[in-house]
């Protein structure tokens, strides 16, 4: 069985900002839109012949690559949310809170706006047994310096 998943959606992710709005009645309800709701049903229909993993012990690195159209936008951080359901929706992954890794990108593509999906498995142990992830931490003292015209000097 093969570790990876590739899914091209031919769809650009509803933002987070349009994927659950308030019902119209309130009482703390929301509903999925309906932007949202093709966009899961997409990785569903697409995702079909790819991969499932479900297992409780397996984490997953996923890398998403979001390609906007002409006159599309949105911040990198709210096109996430919606892809993570979906595959949780599909069945590729078996919950999102076993992703480890997460890396988005955003780019142009005038002539093909899509988002490209990968999805990689991994065993929890392995995750564990890896290095693990460096914090980062200045090794050097920065020290700024303004002189009487008010440039600023950088010294290490």
């Amino acid at each position: 069985m093969t570790n990876h998943a590739h899914i091209t959606v031919p769809l650009v992710p509803p933002s987070v900002n349009h994927y659950k709005v308030p019902c119209r009645m309130g009482h703390g309800r929301v509903f999925v839109t309906s932007q949202a709701k093709a966009f899961k049903a997409a990785i569903a229909l697409l995702g079909k012949d790819q991969p499932h993993f479900a297992g409780k012990k397996t984490t997953y690195r996923v890398e998403v690559g979001i390609y906007l159209g002409a006159k599309q936008k949105g911040d990198i951080d709210n096109f996430c949310k919606v892809v993570l359901d979906g595959l949780k929706d599909a069945g590729i992954i078996h919950t999102d809170a076993a992703i480890v890794d997460l890396i988005v990108s955003k780019r142009r593509d005038y002539d093909n706006p899509r988002t490209e999906i990968d999805v990689y498995a991994t065993d929890a142990a392995e995750v564990k047994a890896a290095q693990p992830i460096p914090t980062r931490r200045p090794s050097t003292r920065i020290v700024f310096t303004r002189d009487r015209a008010g440039n600023v000097a950088v010294r290490l």
